[in-house]
């Protein structure tokens, strides 16, 4: 017996107290009770699919298509001298940024910088038989765009004995290299309408990009102090302000990597800059069913370069709002009254939100209306939802296809009732008939079980004392990762992977080790579908858990209790 979305959507309304989907958005919510039940009505399956159709793929063939050709079609229209100086200033502001004490960050003839910064990501790659970094530097045959990157990538890991040995294995054993025309389009599920569409990279050219990324985001760090390993929950505060004192408005972009025109880099960027991203960039990708197909953005998702790229571009857009409404640009991390972050962007409502509104509609950027706020009690900004200061963000499933897709489920929705007070009972309890009744402590991954508190566990008799210190026994589900190991002179490949032509390249997995990918033993694989085993677990403190432990706020964590007990049980 399946889960069926409509009975668990069903038992959801009853839960909310709604007899049908509500077509109110969150933002027009009239008081915090109703925007938190609108918040959960309008996510919970928002975002759910199992698996892509060729309907949710065909879809986003033609919204990146539709993307490309506006691309293609940008032109500089300057109507005013406002826009002039608005332009002027954003411009500016790049090569500021560019040009560190007057010399570029990375000189257009030379590729030692981004050599010395690159990897190889975490994703496919064009060519590879795997998506490892032993797998495609030391076990594939390497691919670029050009001769000129593998030659630049060659003289580079000569400089080091160990690196060009295992260059040297590698080149005999799975051949030089291939020049590649480009990218090759992929679909990934996003949800059930549309999927998301991905560009696999070759693997040179991701290195490289990823290597000029890294260069892009320590600049960001020093000029705009943006720090993005934490910029996102810097964006979510700001989201809580605004949302309290109608202070400043969240913007956020449609399909805005997909929106860079290269005709718009080619006006705005200093031009050793622009031929960095010219060299290491897919100017073709290979559409399934269309065949070699040019791009006239920059970069898709994908590319190594393209987030930090677009929160360049949009930081130095808010910049040069800030400089034409005659307020001061405050760069100080946490005095600055706005924030980037890819393409979620908040700024003071006023001139600067007009100028800034003014500039990305001259730089081909459509703001997405249904996720963008500007007035009232709501604010929304990196994955967190604020009305009136309160965090209402709802849960979205994207699957419920195993134990651990449910599991995660209830956790989510029992975590929204303690931030909300809301009581989801009959949607827990329909969705705990689909998956084995796994307790665990409230500290535990949200896949490892049903996480409750220790009074709910003792209910049922099933405390266990392991040593003097009253330790708690109990078991949950572990991911079981499937690995590929070394010994001093041969590879250990899994029977299925044994036909994807692996071969022991002993230099080259020291490489990977120093690297960091891979550890003493080998690498983990990924898979499409992770298999789970049951493990025997030990913890000193069950109810332990950032959010809900009583030295957060007892309040707090008696909430988080009353939750799980009203959902679970009654």
């Amino acid at each position: 017996m399946e889960i069926s979305t409509y009975a668990l959507y069903s038992h959801l309304l009853e839960d909310i107290g709604f007899s049908k989907k509500p077509t109110i958005p969150v933002d027009k919510a009239e008081s915090l009770q109703e925007a938190a039940r609108l918040s959960i009505a309008h996510s919970l399956l928002k975002k759910f699919s199992n698996e892509s159709s060729e309907k949710a793929d065909s879809a986003a063939l033609l919204k990146f298509l539709e993307s490309n050709n506006r691309s293609r079609d940008w032109k500089l229209l300057l109507n005013t001298s406002s826009d002039e100086v608005l332009w002027g200033e954003f411009k500016s502001s790049l090569y500021r940024f560019w040009l560190k004490e007057g010399n570029p960050l990375c000189e257009p003839d030379t590729d030692l910088l981004p050599l010395s910064r690159g990897r190889t990501g975490p994703g496919a790659a064009v060519g590879a038989i795997g998506e490892s970094f032993y797998a495609k530097l030391f076990n594939s045959p390497l691919s670029s765009t050009s001769s000129d990157l593998y030659n630049s990538y060659r003289s580079y890991v000569c400089r080091f004995p160990l690196w060009k040995e295992a260059e040297e294995i590698r080149f005999q054993s799975a051949g030089e290299y291939n020049v590649v025309s480009g990218s090759r389009l992929s679909f990934v599920p996003k949800n059930k309408d549309i999927s998301r569409c991905i560009c696999v990279e070759p693997s040179l050219n991701m290195y490289y990009q990823l290597g000029l990324g890294d260069v892009l985001v320590g600049r960001i760090h020093d000029y705009f102090h943006i720090d993005l390993k934490t910029q996102q929950f810097r964006n979510r505060d700001l989201a809580r302000i605004g949302s309290i004192f109608d202070s400043n408005v969240t913007i956020d972009l449609a399909s805005a990597s997909d929106s860079i025109s290269w005709n718009l880099c080619k006006e705005v960027l200093p031009s050793s800059m622009w031929k960095l991203l010219s060299r290491y960039r897919c100017r073709l990708t290979d559409i399934p069913g269309l065949g070699i197909f040019p791009l006239d953005i920059v970069s898709s998702m994908g590319n190594g370069f393209t987030f930090p790229l677009q929160t360049i571009l949009f930081c130095a857009m808010v910049e040069a709002s800030f400089r034409c409404a005659d307020m001061p640009f405050i760069r100080d991390f946490e005095q600055k009254s706005w924030g980037v972050f890819g393409d979620d962007i908040i700024v003071p409502k006023g001139k600067v939100m007009r100028n800034l509104l003014r500039l990305l509609a001259l730089a081909g950027f459509t703001v997405n209306e249904d996720k963008s706020f500007f007035e009232g009690s709501f604010r929304e900004s990196c994955g967190a939802d604020y009305y009136n200061g309160h965090d209402v963000r709802g849960v979205y499933l994207q699957s419920l296809e195993t134990p651990q897709d449910i599991f995660v489920a209830i956790n989510r929705l029992n975590l929204f009732s303690m931030k909300t007070g809301i009581r989801l009972s009959r949607t827990v309890q329909y969705l705990m008939g689909f998956c084995p009744r796994v307790f665990v402590p409230l500290h535990e991954n949200e896949d490892a079980g049903i996480r409750v508190p220790s009074s709910l566990i003792c209910m049922g008799g099933r405390r266990v004392l392991v040593n003097s210190n009253g330790s708690w026994a109990y078991k949950a589900y572990r991911p079981s990762t499937r690995r590929i190991s070394f010994t001093d002179d041969q590879i250990i490949i899994p029977k299925f992977l044994r036909k994807k032509g692996y071969f022991f390249n002993g230099p080259g997995a020291l490489v990977a080790f120093l690297q960091r990918s891979l550890d003493a033993c080998g690498f983990a694989l990924r898979l499409k579908t992770t298999p789970y085993v049951l493990k025997g677990c030990i913890t000193p403190n069950w109810d332990m858990h950032p959010e809900t432990h009583p030295d957060a706020g007892w309040t707090l964590w008696r909430r988080h209790e009353d939750a799980v007990y009203l959902n679970i049980l009654f």
